[in-house]
């Protein structure tokens, strides 16, 4: 619902204190945005994906942009690479430059993680936390991964069908694997 891809039957989203609903979906989007679990790339290269947001807009982005934030994921070079030949860990960084090229107020996450090896898995929650430093910007991570919760939240919520549970520090909110 933080996005609208889906409404809620009851109750009001505040954004910056405004009904989120009085906002256009499309313009909420760019403002909030949102790395899915698996990292759907358009056919093409990486850097036509990293410009996909902008050019939707009718923003070019530069090449120098594009270069900027392929390095700040940490695939230096990678801009004229097919994406068909990038490893899991890869796409999902490649996921995470076209989002941030869109330059959002807030990242909505969707177990970016889950389909990656525990190496890939701390490269991405590192390069998510500094980026989250960096422009001290929020960030919202759905996991099931409770341990990876207690890693990178400063504040956790457990939601059990559809109702909120718990609310507070992760070490007050999680339980022990």
């Amino acid at each position: 619902m933080l996005n609208r891809l889906d409404e809620p039957t009851s109750g009001i989203i505040r954004f910056n204190g405004q009904d989120y609903r009085e906002l256009a979906p499309q313009k909420l989007r760019q403002r909030i945005g949102m790395v899915m679990q698996a990292a759907y790339l358009f056919p093409g290269t990486v850097a036509d994906n990293v410009a996909y947001g902008p050019l939707q807009r009718g923003q070019t982005l530069p090449a120098e942009q594009i270069a900027t934030l392929l390095q700040r994921v940490d695939l230096p070079g990678y801009q004229e690479r097919g994406v068909s030949n990038l490893s899991g860990g890869e796409a999902q960084r490649v996921s995470i430059a076209r989002t941030l090229a869109n330059d959002p107020e807030i990242l909505l996450l969707d177990e970016p993680t889950s389909a990656l090896d525990e190496d890939s898995a701390r490269k991405v929650e590192d390069l998510v936390l500094d980026i989250i430093r960096e422009r001290r910007m929020t960030c919202v991570i759905v996991t099931h991964n409770a341990a990876q919760a207690r890693r990178v939240a400063h504040r956790a919520m457990i939601l059990k069908a559809g109702k909120l549970a718990a609310i507070g520090p992760p070490a007050e909110v999680l339980q022990d694997d």
